[in-house]
């Protein structure tokens, strides 16, 4: 039987990926947690899918000549890669028809089990690969490439202020704003706004869901940059080993270039340790979702900042 060779540092990253999105799919019919992986040319391929985003990896194996596509339980497959060592050996058994389905498969309509080796031996069942939805095909116009680090700082610094109580569908995701040498991050629940700007060349307008959030910043992990680009109502991700495709949310995002004041004439800079140790004092006496009082004083010619709560 051939097998093939992947190391486990290239391997469980794309699971842990691909886990994510299949974890949402759990109540699609025909899905149930699982993902599509494909070997073939030296390639090993894991494809994800969860109704409205698609996420697709790549990565070289080691060594071997076998080729298989399956369709696996994404939780069983992360939680076998975890327990192996450094090389994790791979290879797909079709079910004969001389063994029970008992022997080789934990599931209804299995036609084999994936066996994956690394010191310990492990089967997972696995039915045919082409049952799982195609990943859509890529547009190859050029969109914008932002760098990893500050795409990263973009969402970790704004996605808090999203909205997550249900029936804010327009604001529930991330807006993502690419035009005059800069891209923005904007973040609202209609309490809070959130603005966080880096340089980018190219232009992009897209309120990305927060499914798809986690699958940009894995990619961000990895460096480099990470391009971008909307057609229509779809929103497209990759970095060369990763492809993402997801849907954009629509309705009407709040004008956020309005709310902001542009004629401000107090600014304040503060050591955020000193604010934050402040603000932790007096929410001791306040209530979840209350406010703050904030104000500023002169004391003998120097400017303090006071934090109140009653």
């Amino acid at each position: 039987m051939a097998t093939t060779t992947i190391e486990k540092a290239a391997l469980l990253p794309m699971v842990d990926a691909c886990a994510l999105i299949a974890q949402n799919s759990e109540k699609q019919k025909g899905l149930r947690g699982k993902i599509r992986l494909t070997l073939a040319g030296g390639v090993i391929t894991m494809v994800a899918f969860d109704m409205t985003t698609y996420v697709m990896k790549f990565a070289p194996v080691v060594d071997g000549t076998d080729e298989f596509d399956v369709c696996i339980s994404a939780k069983r497959l992360k939680a076998v890669v975890a327990k192996c060592g450094d090389k994790i050996t791979l290879s797909a058994q079709a079910k004969a028809d001389d063994r029970s389905e008992a022997e080789i498969t934990d599931g209804t309509g299995a036609c084999g089990a994936l066996i994956v080796e690394s010191g310990a031996k492990f089967t997972i069942a696995y039915t045919p690969g082409s049952e799982y939805p195609e990943f859509p095909k890529e547009s190859d116009a050029p969109g914008v490439v932002i760098d990893a680090e500050a795409l990263k700082f973009l969402i970790e610094r704004t996605r808090y202020a999203m909205a997550t109580e249900p029936g804010r569908y327009a604001i529930s995701g991330l807006k993502l704003v690419a035009k005059d040498g800069r891209v923005e991050a904007v973040a609202t629940n209609g309490k809070i706004l959130c603005l966080a700007k880096r340089p980018c060349e190219g232009e992009l307008d897209a309120l990305v869901p927060p499914c798809a959030l986690g699958s940009i910043l894995a990619m961000c992990e990895e460096g480099g940059g990470v391009r971008l680009l909307r057609v229509e109502n779809r929103l497209y991700a990759g970095n060369g080993s990763t492809s993402m495709i997801s849907s954009v949310l629509d309705g009407e995002f709040p004008d956020y270039e309005r709310v902001i004041p542009k004629d401000g004439n107090t600014h304040i800079t503060v050591n955020s340790k000193a604010i934050l140790s402040g603000i932790e004092a007096v929410g001791i006496i306040k209530g979840d979702g209350e406010n703050v009082g904030l104000f500023d004083m002169d004391v003998s010619g120097r400017e303090k900042l006071g934090l109140s709560a009653s």
